[in-house]
């Protein structure tokens, strides 16, 4: 090896051996590792740290709601569509039955389930699905709180024949001996009364945003009766009562308004010969020029009844609608356009 010296010049420098290389080497090596192991440490214990105190902030807010919102789990999209105009931002709600699916036969799927392990509160609404899946849906979270929104609610009886066969203009039907109709949310007067339940449960949960709460209530009650008041100018001067549909949807607004719903289906169940029969000279007997079906559905029954009594309007309605109010008032017009 050559060494530059100013003052001697080059100088041969001997030969470092092998040994002492390694040897330095290795010393170096983990000198540096366990520099590099030490910074290491340090930061993962300030990382540590630094989230035990961000998890700290957030539960130390009691049921405030954090920046992530108060989870919430509703059963049907009408439910869903009051707690956002209820609590807007401060919460984030999971739809367990989507529109579109059947709440006799649904299951929820692993993701739901997932959620729910998060969810704070599960507002119910008494349908079937409830009665099979709320105690497993319970126990998978023993923190979740489970509060009926339909709280005060007068429920009408369903319909356990295909057609009334007395005659009687009221959809609250004697014949019903199979329980009550779920379909609440398409009674205006009704969905107030879940909507002052579900903010009472909200200004409980969550007391700091009480103002916030009240508010929109407010606001949101006075859309309703507005929904309800136009409901009831349209319908109380349709020129005839009876309409056909698939699916008992509308009982209620049939019940409110003074109508009568003609359901095909009952308990889920299309009707055999002799009740198909009678449906349709309920139908014709009444002038029954329309049919109403459900999103979803397949409409070959409805087509086969329409060619029979002589019915040339098919009107597809959601049964269980997002957009709470487009849902509604299309209902509504579809039944102004029949019934007239």
């Amino acid at each position: 090896m050559l060494i530059y010296n100013q003052s001697k010049g080059i100088k041969r420098m001997k030969p470092v051996l092998l040994s002492q290389t390694k040897l330095f080497t290795l010393e170096n090596f983990f000198r540096a590792a366990f520099s590099t192991r030490k910074r290491a440490l340090r930061s993962i214990l300030s990382l540590l740290a630094a989230t035990i105190l961000l998890l700290a902030g957030c539960s130390g807010s009691g049921n405030s709601a954090d920046e992530q919102g108060i989870q919430i789990a509703v059963t049907v999209p009408p439910q869903a569509w009051l707690v956002r105009q209820i609590a807007g931002d401060l919460v984030k709600v999971q739809t367990m039955v989507d529109a579109g699916s059947d709440p006799h036969s649904y299951e929820p799927t692993p993701a739901q389930m997932v959620a729910l392990a998060e969810t704070d509160i599960y507002f119910t609404v008494g349908i079937e699905f409830e009665e099979a899946w709320m105690p497993k849906l319970s126990n998978s979270n023993r923190s979740m709180k489970v509060i009926p929104s339909d709280t005060g609610v007068q429920r009408i009886v369903s319909e356990h024949s295909h057609a009334d066969e007395d005659g009687d203009e009221h959809a609250e039907s004697e014949h019903a001996e199979e329980g009550t109709d779920p379909h609440i949310w398409y009674s205006p007067k009704r969905m107030a009364i879940m909507a002052e339940n579900i903010g009472r449960e909200l200004i409980k949960f969550d007391p700091q945003n009480k103002a916030v709460y009240e508010a929109n209530l407010e606001k949101l009650l006075a859309e309703i009766n507005q929904l309800e008041s136009e409901t009831a100018s349209k319908l109380g001067s349709v020129q005839r009562k009876h309409f056909v549909i698939l699916h008992p949807t509308l009982g209620y607004l049939a019940a409110d308004y003074g109508l009568v719903q003609i359901a095909v289906e009952s308990e889920g169940q299309e009707p055999g010969p002799e009740a198909m029969a009678h449906l349709i000279e309920t139908a014709k007997n009444n002038g029954v020029k329309a049919i109403f079906y459900q999103k979803g559905n397949s409409i070959k029954i409805v087509e086969s009844i329409a060619g029979q009594i002589g019915a040339s309007q098919l009107t597809e309605i959601d049964s269980m609608p997002e957009d709470w109010p487009k849902g509604l008032m299309q209902a509504v017009d579809g039944l102004v356009e029949a019934l007239n």
